[in-house]
């Protein structure tokens, strides 16, 4: 097994408290990245079986100790539970805007906080959250490797037959100025 610095670790993190995010989420516009520990993943309840998809919350934790838990799809599942535990770079994407209804049957998913920008107006401030990946090296596998081989065959197939047909047109180029001269001379 090889192990690899993966390439995330150079990506600038800040330093964030999950608590300041969701009490001031105005300061939180743009891009930024922030590490934080996913402590649990666990089945969204859904009483009322009103919902056409199975969510699941996310628990995240700063360094400050301070918990949120947010919504993610069945469909993020697998990528999320295989970091339980573990300290994860995340992306958080503030906007300013309108407010977010979900459909009767659905959820709208990785939002970490929504807060009304002004209680006379239908603008909020959003705050979602999106996995990055992991923060340490990143093992791969020469199992993972051995993936690639057959497009690396087939690359170089591509480049000999290019390369000979190259030589092939050359040499009868070659040749038939030869006997182009030959005759006129």
């Amino acid at each position: 097994m090889v192990t690899v610095r993966s390439d995330i670790v150079a990506v600038n993190q800040e330093e964030t408290s999950l608590e300041d995010v969701r009490n001031n989420p105005e300061n939180y516009l743009g891009e930024r990245n922030a590490t934080f520990t996913i402590v649990n993943v666990t089945l969204r309840p859904d009483p009322y079986k009103r919902l056409r998809e199975t969510y699941y919350l996310v628990y995240v934790r700063d360094s400050y100790d301070y918990e949120v838990p947010f919504v993610i799809s069945k469909d993020d599942y697998q990528k999320y539970s295989f970091y339980t535990g573990k300290l994860v770079l995340f992306k958080l994407t503030g906007r300013l805007g309108p407010g977010l209804v979900h459909p009767p049957d659905r959820l709208i998913t990785n939002i970490l906080v929504s807060k009304a920008a002004d209680p006379y107006q239908r603008e909020y401030y959003t705050v979602f959250i999106t996995l990055i990946g992991s923060t340490e090296p990143t093992p791969i596998s020469i199992r993972g490797l051995l993936g690639y081989l057959p497009i690396a065959g087939v690359g170089a197939a591509v480049s000999a037959a290019i390369i000979y047909m190259m030589l092939k047109s050359s040499r009868s180029k070659s040749r038939k100025a030869s006997i182009t001269f030959k005759i006129d001379g």
